[in-house]
């Protein structure tokens, strides 16, 4: 199914809808609707972050992401992403 479709489901029963995509959180949610009823479902998947540790060789420099500068002895959360190299 892609964004913007049409699904129609039985009414009076509860359905769950789960939508997944790689480097995003999973999202659940139930749907019922009634006989001749029209739902909208608005969602908006969080990137899934990931623990990142920091180091430098040689040692002492200084990282930055969006213009923060971020803390090499603190381990940093950063949203998940896929590169193409």
């Amino acid at each position: 199914m892609k964004a913007g479709e049409t699904l129609l489901q039985r009414t009076d029963a509860s359905v769950t809808y789960r939508i997944e995509a790689t480097n995003y959180e999973t999202f659940s949610t139930n749907v019922t609707v009634a006989r001749k009823q029209s739902r909208q479902i608005a969602v908006k998947l969080a990137r899934v972050m990931v623990p990142v540790a920091l180091a430098s060789d040689p040692p002492g420099a200084e990282f930055f992401v969006d213009g923060v500068r971020l803390d090499p002895a603190t381990r940093t959360k950063l949203p998940a992403a896929f590169w193409d190299r």
